[in-house]
């Protein structure tokens, strides 16, 4: 069995205005007298059945719906939007997931032992139900998925979908362990070189100023730079030293508090963004 993180790489990217910013939105609540709402195209392109939007929330046409309804019965709250005569569904995920196996996964807590994040994560697969789901640690930036609801989303050829593969319960679990282990080190590694490098550390504006003069900034595992279009990108490091790139529609809070400083800017880096 395998757990996928589901995202969107589609150029077609979305904007709701009036809950944007609202870091309550989608978390897992059922959303009382919703009101079918008008959202603002940002950029068009290809991947219209599954536009880009907030990281945790998933948009669908009413097509790709209609695909996916059986797998998410029960699981979901469908919010209607639309735009002009089309119409999407916001995928409210309401199935939070106890299925999480924290002793085996690689976590981040606080000094009282609160697990915040995870480097690495781990489910029982036993434990798993339903095709969507979230966990609380993450429910305000991941959507995973399971092999049933990708199988439907590919045999539909869906496009504007990417599936990143987050967890495999058939690898050997001794090599797994290993290069997990290592993968880790070199990602800690990493961030201590970035996080000892010499200047003067810059508040987020003061970061995103020089990200715009043509700047790279850096802080911990984060990384800001324009591609060649001039737009802003967000890169997140990979264990072995390159960045995974996104250009967002919504900054990550944490990123607005944190110092940054100037870094060497990254090479080729319209390559990483998805078509």
């Amino acid at each position: 069995m395998k757990v996928w993180r589901l995202k969107s790489d589609a150029k077609y990217s979305i904007s709701i205005k009036e809950y944007d910013t609202n870091l309550e939105f989608c978390t897992g609540k059922y959303i009382e007298n919703w009101i079918k709402t008008e959202i603002s195209v940002i950029k068009k392109g290809s991947g219209k059945d599954y536009p880009r939007y907030l990281l945790s929330i998933p948009v669908m046409s009413k097509t790709m719906y209609r695909c996916l309804e059986e797998y998410m019965r029960g699981q979901i709250q469908p919010l209607e939007v639309f735009v002009g005569d089309d119409e999407f569904i916001i995928i409210n995920v309401m199935n939070l997931s106890d299925a999480v196996n924290y002793e085996k996964s690689d976590t981040i807590r606080y000094e009282d032992g609160k697990v915040v994040a995870f480097k690495k994560i781990v489910f029982d697969a036993e434990r798993i139900k339903g095709n969507i789901f979230k966990v609380k640690e993450s429910v305000g930036t991941h959507v995973f998925v399971t092999d049933t609801f990708r199988d439907a989303v590919l045999k539909a050829k869906i496009k504007g979908v990417y599936f990143e593969l987050e967890w495999d319960s058939e690898e050997d679990s001794e090599e797994a362990a290993r290069i997990d282990e290592e993968r880790i080190r070199n990602y800690e590694r990493h961030i201590a070189e970035i996080e000892h490098l010499p200047g003067p550390r810059l508040s987020w504006s003061e970061a995103y100023r020089m990200v715009e003069q043509g700047k790279a900034m850096a802080s911990g595992k984060w990384k800001l730079q324009t591609d060649s279009k001039g737009e802003v990108l967000i890169g997140s490091i990979l264990h072995d030293g390159s960045y995974s790139w996104s250009n967002p529609i919504y900054i990550p809070p944490v990123l607005l508090y944190m110092e940054w400083h100037e870094v060497e800017k990254s090479a080729n880096l319209d390559d990483f963004i998805p078509e």
